[in-house]
């Protein structure tokens, strides 16, 4: 549907009324203060990116200075609204009070700043998810941080993220000490984190991308053996219970492609040596 500048005006009129605080029906609801001077063209953003049911997300791209915190407030606003109560903002990190102060100021809404050291704090406690022990804490579901607490160590790490968000129930990158994995390493046997764990339908999946010059370096192969046997326990066991079995993925980085499907991955499973056929 294409809106007239005239229902526009009358859009951002309305959002900008104060609702019943408990109100979840509407998107006014979710802006409790009234403090937004909204412009058609904002109302108009924010309603092509809620209203699309093929889109799995927007990229608002209006010129400097019209008003693209106040579109993306709208679009976090309604999800508040609709009970979504996972949010996630990643901002540079000079922004971040802004962010915090904006939410609150002109939106109502309540949001942490989450900082580095108690993220590596949870971390380094065996939190299985960090940004779930700060919103507990603070109590709050927004949790704004850095770009730094959220990339990819490499590219590779990023095509297969975008392969894992089509392809997979869900999906995570560990954190040190969620797995406790260990392999040998001459003397020492230090811990190894998988680059990331996903859920299918019917397997999880451990998986280790790596650059092809590098997969049968003997600390990878090391990883991967002490990973392979993990994954084989924990199938074990899932199978005693009636869960999902685990596979140990080790797929060379020039394989990784966006357009493939997870399980094109399958071959590059790596079996403990002990239940090779």
């Amino acid at each position: 549907m294409v809106y007239s500048p005239q229902q526009l005006a009358y859009f951002a009129h309305k959002l900008t009324l104060r609702g019943p605080a408990d109100s979840m029906d509407r998107m006014a609801g979710a802006l409790l203060d009234a403090q937004v001077d909204l412009n058609p063209h904002q109302i108009d953003a924010a309603l092509f990116a809620t209203s699309n049911p093929l889109s799995k997300g927007a990229i608002l791209a209006d010129e400097v200075g019209l008003g693209k915190t106040i579109e993306a407030g709208l679009l976090i606003a309604q999800r508040w609204a609709e009970r979504k109560r996972r949010l996630l903002i990643i901002t540079p990190a000079n922004l971040r009070k802004q962010w915090h102060q904006e939410l609150a100021d002109k939106f109502g809404l309540p949001a942490v700043i989450l900082e580095a050291k108690p993220f590596r704090q949870a971390v380094k406690d065996g939190t299985t998810n960090p940004f779930d022990r700060i919103t507990d804490a603070a109590r709050s579901d927004i949790v704004i941080c850095s770009y730094p607490l959220q990339k990819f160590d490499s590219d590779t790490e990023r095509r297969f993220a975008i392969i894992l968000e089509r392809d997979a129930l869900k999906w995570l990158k560990p954190a040190k000490g969620q797995f406790q994995i260990y392999y040998k390493l001459g003397t020492e046997q230090p811990e190894y984190i998988p680059d990331f764990v996903a859920e299918s339908d019917t397997t999880i999946y451990m998986v280790e991308t790596k650059a092809r010059g590098d997969v049968n370096t003997q600390e990878v192969q090391a990883k991967a053996a002490a990973a392979a046997r993990w994954c084989a326990h924990a199938s074990d066991h899932a199978a005693s219970v009636g869960s999902k079995p685990w596979k140990y993925l080790l797929v060379p980085h020039n394989e990784i492609v966006e357009s493939r499907r997870l399980t094109d991955f399958l071959r590059y499973q790596v079996v403990p040596a002990a239940r090779k056929a």
